[in-house]
């Protein structure tokens, strides 16, 4: 089907392909993996922190998808250009186009594999990661000298021992309370809870109340749900969200203009290798695939702040007219065409 050129560009592209996407995908966990370490106010676990990890692959492998792709083929073919091969296929009468078929059914298994990820799989990650994380917050540790908010609850411990935080002061409206040892626990329902040893409450009902106590609880209130952002949201949940804007007179360009970009983002992994094939066999093929990248992006960025004055159908298709804008130019001006 694709001849024996073609089959050897696929088998030769796959290696760099699939290395740029665990390289990229790696990057993103570990960054992911240090931000959830450093969040402010946010204590998490080891399963936390993991699931955090994972979670930060697919938004990642939306975008690294269409660039493995690229950089599979642009790799292949270049090195065979640097060992002379390419002169020797070239000299038995084929040329670029004869490569087109084997590219174009690479780049269609991408977009099926893009398409899976940014519809589904995307979103699905982002709002884990953003209900992990809440979760890890609402059971932050009590540290010495750290000020905590619990809810409508404030904490200061001033030392710790074991599991225990020492010599708390906690505020609430209307509440005043000391303890000499404190913790977070998790109550009834798996509702989070402070536990307090020996310690003194000061209640102003009106008339100010003192009660000392040798242990006590103190439930705290359910961490409201997240807000979920555009990108968490599933296809029909961005719908419905576009179209209560435009229900309320608002202005719902960007919200189309995402559900558009779902669609036609995952096409760039098709668009993005044919329009870098003839930098293979250029001198500096790596920085036309990484100058490729980088327009695609901002076009994307530029298409999002025109949306209102341009519609959202068009601001979507800005990265991958980009795209095929700068295909026609490089085939125009390749000699192996």
């Amino acid at each position: 089907m694709f001849g024996v050129v073609g089959r050897a560009l696929l088998r030769d592209a796959l290696v760099p392909a699939g290395w740029t996407l665990a390289a990229a995908c790696g990057l993103a966990a570990v960054v992911a993996g240090v931000r959830a370490l450093w969040s402010e106010g946010v204590v998490v676990d080891p399963v936390t922190w993991l699931l955090v990890v994972v979670y930060a692959v697919p938004p990642m492998a939306s975008v690294a998808l269409p660039a493995s792709g690229a950089v599979g083929v642009v790799s292949a073919l270049s090195r065979w250009s640097d060992e002379g091969a390419w002169g020797g296929v070239r000299a038995s009468g084929t040329n670029g186009r004869r490569l087109v078929p084997a590219v174009v059914a690479l780049g269609l298994v991408l977009v099926a594999l893009t398409t899976l990820v940014t519809m589904v799989a995307e979103p699905a990650a982002r709002r884990a990661t953003a209900r992990q994380l809440a979760v890890a917050a609402e059971g932050v540790s009590l540290w010495p000298g750290a000020h905590a908010e619990l809810g409508a609850l404030s904490a200061r411990p001033e030392g710790a021992s074991a599991d225990w935080a020492e010599r708390v002061w906690f505020g609430a409206p209307g509440l005043v309370a000391t303890a000499g040892q404190a913790r977070v626990v998790r109550g009834p329902e798996d509702r989070l809870a402070v536990e307090m040893i020996d310690g003194v409450v000061l209640v102003d009902a009106g008339v100010p109340v003192r009660m000392t106590f040798e242990h006590g609880f103190r439930e705290l209130a359910p961490a409201s749900t997240p807000r979920l952002e555009l990108d968490q949201r599933t296809w029909s949940e961005l719908v419905a969200v576009a179209s209560r804007t435009e229900r309320s007179g608002r202005d719902a360009s960007y919200e189309w203009s995402i559900l558009y970009k779902r669609v036609l983002h995952p096409w760039v992994a098709l668009l993005l290798p044919l329009a870098l094939l003839p930098a293979a066999t250029g001198r500096r093929p790596m920085l036309s695939v990484g100058a490729a990248a980088v327009g695609y992006l901002v076009a994307v960025r530029v298409g999002d702040q025109l949306a209102p004055g341009i519609g959202a159908p068009l601001a979507a298709a800005f990265g991958p007219a980009f795209v095929c804008a700068w295909s026609v130019v490089a085939w125009a001006r390749w000699e192996d065409a």
